[in-house]
């Protein structure tokens, strides 16, 4: 982590690290990196930055240390970057950096949802960034979040739709976790939306494969919200031009575990659809 904090106000966001960045010396930062190669051996480093790209000035001269001292590593994202916060000379040095995949975390494909997570992003920049990415090579990934309080199935399909739409390697979609804090949490308790599975803070983690369902509102039962979760894994990974573009960068066992859990979410959906029509 070379920072802490996000200015941005987005009202799923829990941002323990608080709404002011504080950030750490270049120097210190780019030493832990070669500390942590030597004794460890790594191949990869990520960042966890909250949002690396906020003090652009910052992060060209991180990309340009690591250029120059040539560390031998692949770099990663793992918090995804704004799809608002990056252009054609960063990107290119984050390439140079050693960074093969980068994610967006664009949120929701809906302007409508996007306004009301006050998330201030432009899906038509967003689509131009993930375009200048694959440009660039990059595999490109996305986050996605549906069932926010106010969505209706009309505004999940419409983001779907945004999302099948971009030229994306892969999406995480994933259900609102209403973590403490968040103004998305504050209307939760208001409107009486929290399921009595809210009450355990084991469920609150982002569970791809058996999401945890914490909100229940007047538009979207949980049902429906699972069946729409699973309809998007669907669209976008059975895709077989996405597969076999996946597939070149997997190892057979990654292939396989991926495999397994498609299958279970297909299996799934087909036991809800019979149940919904018996």
């Amino acid at each position: 982590m070379g920072s802490r904090g996000c200015p941005n106000q987005c009202t799923f966001c829990c941002r323990v690290m608080g709404g002011k960045i504080r950030y750490r010396s270049t120097d210190v930062v780019l030493k832990e990196i070669e500390g942590l190669i030597l004794k460890y051996n790594l191949d990869e480093i990520w960042f966890e930055d909250d949002n690396f790209t906020a003090n652009s000035q910052r992060a060209h001269l991180i990309l340009d240390s690591l250029i120059e001292r040539n560390l031998g590593v692949y770099v990663k994202f793992a918090n995804g970057v704004r799809a608002d916060g990056v252009n054609s000379e960063i990107l290119e040095k984050i390439k140079r950096a050693g960074c093969y995949s980068i994610s967006f975390g664009i949120e929701s494909g809906s302007p409508r949802i996007l306004k009301l997570m006050k998330k201030n992003l432009s899906l038509e920049k967003a689509r131009a960034n993930v375009n200048l990415a694959k440009s660039l090579g990059f595999l490109v990934g996305s986050n996605c979040i549906i069932g926010y309080p106010g969505e209706t199935v009309k505004d999940i399909n419409e983001s779907l739709d945004y999302f099948i739409s971009l030229d994306l390697d892969s999406m995480a979609v994933v259900n609102l976790i209403p973590f403490p804090g968040t103004e998305a949490r504050e209307l939760c308790l208001e409107k009486g939306y929290l399921t009595p599975e809210a009450s355990n803070w084991d469920n609150y983690v982002f569970d791809i494969q058996n999401p945890k369902i914490l909100i229940e509102t007047e538009f979207l039962s949980r049902g429906t919200l699972r069946k729409k979760i699973n309809e998007a894994y669907r669209r976008i990974y059975l895709n077989p031009k996405r597969i076999y573009r996946i597939a070149k960068h997997m190892r057979l066992e990654d292939i396989a575990a991926g495999s397994r859990i498609m299958l279970s979410k297909i299996f799934e959906n087909l036991k809800q659809q019979t149940r919904y029509t018996s």
